[in-house]
C-alpha cells in the first residue's frame, strides 16, 4: 500500500494506477473488517471511495469504476 501511495503522489494523473491503488485499499479494508480491525478497514475503504469518485468524475461512463465504487461502499 505504501508503494502505491508513493507512486500515486508522483503520478497524480494516471487513473489506472489510482484504480489499482483503490482496489488494494478495498481489499485491505475487507481483510481488516474480517479480522475485526474496523478502524483500519473504515479508513482504507473511505480512501478507496474517494479515489474511485475522483476517477468517476474524469470518466463518468466507465462501468468498471462504478462497479469498483459499489464494492468499496460494501
Amino acid at each position: 500500500s505504501r508503494i502505491y501511495r508513493e507512486i500515486i503522489e508522483k503520478e497524480t494523473r494516471n487513473s489506472r494506477l489510482k484504480a489499482e491503488y483503490a482496489t488494494s485499499l478495498t481489499r485491505l479494508g475487507a481483510a481488516g473488517q474480517k479480522l475485526g480491525n474496523l478502524q483500519a478497514a473504515l479508513e482504507n475503504l473511505k480512501k478507496a471511495v474517494e479515489i474511485y469518485l475522483e476517477i468517476n468524475a474524469q470518466f463518468p461512463n466507465d462501468k468498471r469504476t462504478k462497479n469498483n465504487l459499489a464494492t468499496a461502499f460494501g
